[in-house]
């Protein structure tokens, strides 16, 4: 493959590496995380403190008797709160498969190696890889972006 120096970023490049397809993967992965932290912000955090709040309210009753007040209401609000983490487990999962995406495509740039290494570090989406591959997918494109021979 050829080389190419890309004079905007000052980095070196292994010629071709998919623009467009790390666009993609991008904004799939914008999208899903913000979706994400728009479903906690708008269902999940109020079901979550209303949940509390019912459970607060009868403390020590964990082995409540059957058909007792605290357990119908205990089991209203799981009812309630349950299919809303279910939706947030499954856009937690849309976010994992966002970020396995993100952190496969090679990066076109230092900046879009620095956007994977923050996604990475800050570890707010761990994905479904090791961090052992993860730290070799980034290794690829720091090797790729600086010119570096890989193998």
């Amino acid at each position: 493959m050829m080389k190419v120096y890309n004079t905007t970023r000052l980095a070196f490049q292994t010629a071709p590496v998919s623009l467009s397809r790390w666009k993609s993967v991008s904004a799939t992965f914008e999208q899903a995380i913000a979706e994400l932290h728009g479903f906690e912000h708008e269902f999940l955090e109020p079901a979550r403190r209303a949940f509390t709040a019912v459970r607060d309210k009868w403390p020590g009753d964990s082995e409540m008797r059957k058909g007792s007040l605290a357990q119908m209401q205990i089991e209203k609000a799981r009812a309630i709160f349950e299919p809303v983490k279910l939706r947030h487990d499954q856009l937690v999962g849309v976010v994992n498969d966002a970020v396995d995406d993100m952190l496969a495509t090679p990066a076109p740039s230092i900046a879009a190696m620095t956007t994977k290494l923050r996604i990475a570090v800050e570890g707010e989406c761990k994905g479904r890889r090791s961090a052992d591959e993860n730290l070799r997918l980034l290794l690829s494109d720091a090797q790729r972006l600086s010119g570096e021979a890989t193998g």
